[in-house]
């Protein structure tokens, strides 16, 4: 490691003024550069990302009355239809297509919401 510090200084010290101030230079500007550079993409990115996330958030608080209304549309329809006479006619309680799943806490939910149904 000393080698080469000792190489490196020869090398700088052989050199003639002008490619010495140039060298400096470079250094002088170059570093700060990119510290600023690399400081402002975490922030650009960052606020990149925040906005983003706050872009999905208003896209789904949007969404989200909309769904629930269709669900409650469907919900209803279920209603209408298993108050209907011919419903339980054509899918008598005996006839239930999963009897394991009769006895499941939604299946058993859904029961007592509309009786008569299953």
């Amino acid at each position: 490691m000393t080698r080469l510090l000792k190489k490196i200084r020869q090398i700088y010290g052989d050199m003639n003024l002008q490619s010495k101030f140039t060298i400096v230079l470079s250094i002088a500007v170059t570093i700060p550069v990119l510290i600023v550079g690399i400081f402002f993409y975490t922030r650009l990115y960052d606020m990149v990302v925040s906005d983003t996330i706050r872009k999905e958030q208003d896209a789904s608080s949007e969404a989200a009355p909309l769904i629930e209304a269709r669900i409650q549309k469907i919900l209803d329809a279920y209603e209408e239809i298993t108050e209907l006479g011919f419903y339980e006619t054509l899918f008598p309680a005996s006839q239930f297509p999963f009897p394991d799943a009769s006895g499941s806490p939604g299946c058993r939910s859904i029961s007592e919401k509309s009786p008569g149904a299953y």
